[in-house]
C-alpha cells in the first residue's frame, strides 16, 4: 500500500462540499479542511503510485469546486507500532531510580 497527501485549492466557499464529495472517493482515507496555502488536505491510498495518479486526474481533479492540486507521494513512513519506544513530544522521560 502506498500513500500520497494531495494539497487542494477550491473556488471561493466550496471547501465543506468539495472535502465531502472527496471522502466518499475509495481510496481517499481523509480530507480536512486547513488553513494557509491550500484549502485542503487529503490522504489517499493506493495499490501503486500509477493507481493514485490515475485517481487523482480521473476521478479527484474531477470534483466540482476544485480549482487545483498538488500531489506529495509519501516515499517513507515509520508509524508508532513500528518504533513504540520513540518518545512523543510533550511526554515526560521515565525517570530510573
Amino acid at each position: 500500500m502506498v500513500k500520497a497527501y494531495l494539497k487542494i485549492d477550491t473556488e471561493l466557499g466550496k471547501e465543506r462540499d468539495v472535502r465531502k464529495t472527496l471522502r466518499k472517493i475509495k481510496g481517499v482515507k481523509s480530507a480536512d479542511l486547513i488553513t494557509g496555502r491550500h484549502d485542503i488536505l487529503a490522504l489517499v491510498e493506493g495499490t501503486s503510485y500509477e493507481k493514485i495518479a490515475a485517481k487523482v486526474l480521473e476521478k479527484i481533479r474531477k470534483v466540482k469546486g476544485i480549482k487545483r492540486t498538488v500531489t506529495d507521494l509519501v516515499f517513507d513512513e515509520q508509524t508508532r507500532e513500528e518504533n513504540p519506544d520513540e518518545q512523543i513530544l510533550g511526554e515526560m522521560p521515565e525517570i530510573a531510580k
